[in-house]
């Protein structure tokens, strides 16, 4: 089923025929328009939300400034979540789209047909359990007016089920440090994500030019690695520049069936630590065996060899220049070196020496977690 709510058609399309008339060119890198000319599509993924579906609804409709359509894709919801959707729509002072056939296509094709669904100039992503500050889409807007950028993503406050803060931000949470937020300003956004995956779908902002180049998304897209934020995030910053919003524009919501969970009590060289130490604890009792580590770097290996494919296609592709053949060679450089982590012997003199190869060569440093990736080497957890 596909169900459009018309109350604002006309207005969208009004909007839409006066920025494509705006519009100085077709480059997922350039500004259609003008802050006030763009149009904003909400991408807003459900299943089985409906305990916290109806917070984040009204967040949205009670936007400062708001969004000119709505697509919402229900991947086969059974809790009530379509009732919810349907009242929405019904209320909402702007168009909402529905797609729900009942059937479950997944997360990763749920997503790619609500984004090839939205007609706005920006698409907002939006997960069902969190809630939007006010003025989300106006700052949204406000950066990709002013900016050429790609993409756009924001911190955001980290809270329990009941809205309660928990103290800390989902970029404390990732150490997304003030040093990787310059090197990301000054166009090393590759480098940034090929040590860690800092743009969540929850979060972030994309031209719609972009949607031809990351879609189809591919299918074996691991969430123990990144879905489809951390694709999308990698084919932006190949072909254009990530912004990155200091502020808190949403209630990320933790309670505990989220798919990616980010809140554990610590962050930063605490948290790594006590992973480690878990990961050798659980290994000594026999539950963590060596083959399963190294599945873990072949997965990784694996998304970015997806990933350097689509980067060549664009790289040759009408869309080719520097950036793209620049995005490739890096990708390419990590993916082999995750092959060599997860081919490391497995007698420790032979591994220590490929350890310190890839130590001396800035590899750990380039493509992986420091010292902490060597040592998750060295003892094979």
């Amino acid at each position: 089923m596909e169900w459009t709510g018309l109350a604002s058609e006309r207005n969208f399309l009004d909007k839409a025929g006066k920025t494509e008339m705006n519009r100085p060119g077709t480059s997922p890198t350039s500004g259609e328009s003008s802050g006030a000319d763009l149009t904003v599509s909400i991408a807003l993924l459900t299943f089985n939300g409906y305990a916290f579906l109806e917070e984040q609804l009204n967040s949205i409709a009670e936007q400062t400034r708001p969004p000119d359509e709505v697509v919402i894709g229900d991947d086969g919801s059974s809790d009530g979540t379509m009732e919810l959707i349907m009242a929405f729509a019904d209320r909402a002072p702007f168009e909402v789209k529905v797609l729900a056939d009942g059937t479950n296509h997944g997360l990763l094709a749920n997503a790619e047909r609500c984004l090839k669904c939205c007609r706005g100039d920006i698409i907002l992503l939006c997960d069902q359990d969190d809630v939007w500050r006010p003025g989300k889409v106006a700052r949204f807007l406000e950066e990709f007016s002013r900016s050429d950028a790609s993409l756009v993503f924001s911190d955001a406050r980290l809270v329990d089920r009941d809205l309660h803060p928990v103290g800390k931000t989902l970029w404390q949470v990732e150490d997304f440090c003030r040093s990787e937020q310059m090197e990301m300003h000054q166009g090393g956004a590759i480098d940034v994500l090929l040590r860690h995956n800092v743009v969540q779908s929850a979060s972030l902002g994309i031209r719609r030019s972009l949607v031809d180049l990351v879609c189809p998304i591919p299918t074996g897209l691991s969430h123990r690695i990144w879905v489809h934020d951390g694709w999308i995030a990698f084919i932006a910053a190949a072909v254009g520049r990530l912004q990155a919003i200091p502020d808190s524009l949403i209630d990320y919501r933790q309670h505990g069936s989220n798919l990616v969970a980010h809140y554990s009590g610590s962050s930063g060289l605490r948290k790594d630590l006590g992973i480690l130490l878990a990961n050798v604890t659980k290994r000594c009792r026999g539950g963590y065996p060596t083959a399963e580590f190294r599945d873990g770097l072949r997965a990784r290996t694996a998304q970015l060899d997806l990933v350097a494919g689509r980067i060549a296609d664009v790289a040759t592709g009408p869309r080719s220049g520097d950036g793209p053949d620049l995005a490739l060679s890096k990708v390419e450089a990590a993916a082999a070196h995750y092959r060599r982590r997860a081919d490391m012997p497995l007698d420790l003199n032979g591994r220590a020496r490929k350890i310190l190869s890839e130590w001396s060569h800035g590899q750990y440093r380039q493509h992986s977690s420091g010292w902490r990736s060597m040592a998750r080497d060295l003892i094979q957890c």
